[in-house]
């Protein structure tokens, strides 16, 4: 099979990533924006000898819980927008042309077959899950991008190129105020004409600051934010990470909540803590010593400052890399009824995070992913190391995009004596990478 040549292919099932899955003979295609029973034209892409990709041209036969698209940039077939090079279409969105509760089961699916297939975990425990209560205007943080194409201004996100900007007059993930915003600047004149190439434009938007937009960063002189949470109001930088959907964000810290209650910890390692979240729930419920560390300096000044409002004395905030953490408490903090709670970048932990973790042993591991891929990857290394995963939950925390979160509760036991990962050796950097925003 050659590229441009046109398919008729049934899809089977709709991979992580949010990409359709058919079959032309022995060749795996890939194609967008489909549901698996659904008949449907394609055209390939150049194939490999294994697989293919392949733009949608027609739905031949639609699911039943097939529904019109709430945006059209993510609609297919794929459009051509004048100026740009590859197909006009936002890649941010997988699910749009999907009821939602066909979102939730193929996501659903997605998780359990990595981690039985690519994670080793052969019977997972998982708890139903968390769907978002809105699935559009949730979103309180979007970062869009100018370029410029001659005397063309395009202000958007990026395209499945990585590189050609797809202009986005409104993006109905974004909370209402965000959008309003949005809308308002690129009415206001001269802006767009005064946006340089490979400029980030910034919206956030809080119940308690309304939208607010930047350019670039906001810097450290930039008034922080107040975020309306269970535990209270708390103080967060504007660049600083939070959960970007605030309602699934109350669901992830109910869970945490009962995963303390299900292991009683006396000490609780905050390793990517942010403005101090999840470390000041622990100190909430009772957890004798919670410490908390991060590589944002601002995050952790906002952290001290949110434990001083609450008045939780037992938490100790500390600017480092969640290794450099594990090495200091690993020489105080015994690992008996110790629990660590990561929450890392897409990247996941890595081997030589894992390493460390391994070492110190910590008798339990509580572990949110934005990343269900690195988090199956993570768990072979775990279990090496002497981890058993013991229940996961999904809460979709990305309604619409191909990502959604997780929470694994998993328990050291003993290492495998063939297997064990051993001592630490030298560390990358990928344990302090930068949280890169979701879709």
């Amino acid at each position: 099979m050659r590229g441009g040549e046109e398919l008729i292919l049934t899809v089977t099932d709709v991979s992580f990533g949010g990409w359709g899955v058919g079959r032309a003979g022995n060749l795996v295609v890939f194609v967008r924006d489909v549901l698996p029973g659904e008949t449907i034209r394609a055209r390939l892409r150049v194939p490999s000898r294994r697989f293919a990709r392949a733009d949608l041209l027609e739905i031949v036969t639609p699911a039943p819980t097939r529904i019109p698209s709430a945006c059209p940039l993510a609609d297919g077939p794929p459009r051509r927008q004048t100026g740009c090079p590859v197909s006009a279409f936002c890649p941010g969105c997988a699910y749009q042309h999907a009821a939602y509760e066909t979102e939730i089961a193929l996501k659903l699916q997605q998780l359990r077959t990595l981690l039985e297939r690519h994670g080793g975990w052969t019977a997972p425990n998982i708890h139903p899950p968390l769907a978002s209560p809105v699935t559009l205007g949730y979103r309180n943080k979007i970062t869009l991008h100018a370029q410029r194409d001659g005397r063309q201004v395009r202000l958007g996100y990026f395209m499945e190129d990585n590189r050609t900007v797809l202009d986005v007059p409104c993006c109905p993930l974004a909370a209402a105020p965000i959008q309003e915003a949005l809308q308002a600047l690129r009415k206001k004149p001269g802006f767009m004409e005064g946006l340089r190439d490979g400029l980030a434009v910034t919206f956030r938007h809080t119940d308690h600051d309304g939208a607010l937009w930047w350019r670039g960063q906001a810097g450290p002189r930039a008034v922080w934010l107040s975020e309306t949470t269970s535990l209270g109001l708390l103080a967060v930088p504007r660049d600083s990470f939070f959960q970007v959907n605030p309602k699934v964000g109350a669901f992830l810290l109910e869970t945490f909540r009962a995963g303390l209650a299900e292991t009683r910890p006396e000490r609780v390692a905050d390793l990517f803590c942010g403005a101090g979240v999840f470390a000041l729930a622990a100190a909430q419920a009772g957890v004798l010593r919670v410490s908390g560390a991060d590589t944002d300096g601002e995050a952790i000044r906002a952290a001290i400052l949110n434990r001083e409002r609450m008045g939780c004395a037992p938490v100790d905030f500390i600017t480092a890399s969640a290794a450099a953490a594990v090495r200091r408490l690993r020489a105080t903090w015994p690992d008996r009824q110790t629990a660590v709670l990561v929450d890392p970048p897409r990247d996941g932990l890595g081997r030589n995070m894992i390493r460390l973790l391994s070492a110190w042993h910590p008798e339990w591991l509580f572990y949110v992913s934005c990343a269900a891929d690195t988090l199956a990857r993570d768990l072979v290394w775990l279990r090496e190391g002497g981890y058993e995963p013991l229940h996961t939950r999904l809460l979709d925390m990305f309604p619409r995009t191909a990502h959604f979160e997780s929470f694994t509760l998993l328990r050291h036991s003993a290492p495998r004596p063939d297997r064990f990962v051993g001592l630490p050796g030298r560390l990358g950097n990928k344990d302090v990478a930068k949280r890169k925003e979701s879709a």
